[in-house]
């Protein structure tokens, strides 16, 4: 499961959320595909231009995966 959130359209943002993957999705090429699909349908069809990933500071798997699918760290929120 993953979401978009907090969709902002007249500052072209939004952010991707409440994501939930089975052990059997993470780190799989079908993970991947699907928050490229997210992405791609962010970016193409709605127009945006941010997307954005917020994840507790002391979730690693979660920082892992941001990582690794090309978000760069901007900052924690206090």
């Amino acid at each position: 499961m993953a979401s978009y959130l907090r969709i902002e359209p007249d500052h072209g943002s939004i952010e991707v959320g409440h994501i939930n993957y089975s052990p059997l999705l993470q780190n799989s090429i079908e993970g991947t595909e699907t928050m490229f699909l997210m992405m791609k349908n962010a970016f193409e069809t709605l127009g945006n231009r941010r997307y954005e990933w917020k994840c507790n500071n002391l979730n690693s798997a979660s920082k892992k995966a941001a990582i690794r699918l090309g978000f760069k760290f901007e900052g924690v929120f206090r």
